[in-house]
């Protein structure tokens, strides 16, 4: 890709991960095409809803009922709401980045205005892989523990144990590692099922949707808690979800990852060429990563 001063880049973000198939599939592009001839949004949920809930539940281990938003956050926040709501209790553990929440940011200085000391104190943050933290899990009354399951398969079995014990639970953040782990997702290939599992980034290659999955004797509390959206029903992207599922089911590519990426690695990816060519380094601003809003042309 291109910015305005004629610096060519090369795109190692990928839109920060929703394009699983790459730019401009054309099998989810003319999914797209075709549902917009039959409308995008409706007062009722439509069975293109169905279809693709019935998938989630078929392909996730924990999944048994689905709840869809459009972005990673509207699902992160409602699994914490709704675990509060189900456990009768306010403190969350969380490891990792999980969105723009109140409840998710309120432990990073850098984040954290805006944002009620109050909420801010029912979070508490700690480190993926920390083995200290399944006393306090077991000690004090938490709603929930949510982490990124990325790594370390027998450090997750740990903390479901310590979960189990304490009448916590347990939410996966795969809005990363679903499908790249696998169309089960980490909890999948882990062998560790969690209560309620998040999802979003490349459900849709690139449409804007998200999907909270989780156990059935958590997730009918959802109708007890208030979750809601216009556009949660949007069909363009659940079309889109649908075909991105599909086309990976298909083996049309591979959605697990296969190494460390060192290839990558021994590129410099601070890099870029000049307008004619030449290669600009360090010294070069420009060549930098582009900021978010940036002008750039595909």
């Amino acid at each position: 890709m291109w910015d305005v001063d004629g610096n060519e880049y090369i795109d190692l973000v990928g839109a920060l991960l929703p394009n699983i198939l790459g730019y401009r599939d054309p099998t989810v592009d003319e999914a797209i095409r075709t549902q917009l001839s039959s409308g995008i949004s409706f007062s009722l949920a439509t069975e293109l809803e169905a279809e693709l809930s019935e998938t989630l539940c078929r392909l996730i281990p924990s999944a048994e009922m689905v709840r869809l938003g459009k972005n990673g956050t509207d699902v992160t926040t409602a699994a914490v709401r709704l675990a509060r709501a189900y456990t009768r209790r306010d403190l969350v553990f969380s490891s990792g980045y999980h969105g723009w929440g109140d409840w998710s940011v309120a432990w990073d200085d850098n984040r954290i205005r805006g944002v009620p000391w109050a909420v801010a104190a029912q979070t508490v943050p700690f480190e993926y892989g920390d083995h200290r933290v399944f006393d306090l899990i077991k000690k004090e009354e938490f709603a929930a523990v949510v982490v990124e399951p990325e790594t370390n398969p027998e450090y997750l079995r740990e903390l479901q144990s310590a979960c189990v014990l304490s009448g916590t639970l347990l939410i996966f953040d795969e809005i990363i590692t679903w499908p790249r782990w696998g169309l089960s997702g980490a909890q999948g290939a882990y062998g560790v099922t969690p209560d309620l599992t998040c999802i979003s980034k490349a459900i849709a290659n690139g449409m804007p949707i998200s999907a909270l999955v989780g156990k059935r004797f958590v997730m009918e509390d959802m109708e007890k808690i208030s979750y809601s959206g216009t556009f949660f029903g949007e069909t363009l992207s659940i079309a889109a979800a649908i075909t991105t599922i599909k086309k990976l089911e298909a083996g049309k590519r591979n959605a697990k990852p296969t190494g460390s990426g060192g290839g990558c690695r021994r590129r410099r990816p601070w890099a870029c060429r000049g307008p004619r060519g030449r290669r600009r380094g360090r010294s070069g601003r420009r060549c930098l990563y582009p900021r978010a809003g940036s002008r750039l042309y595909l």
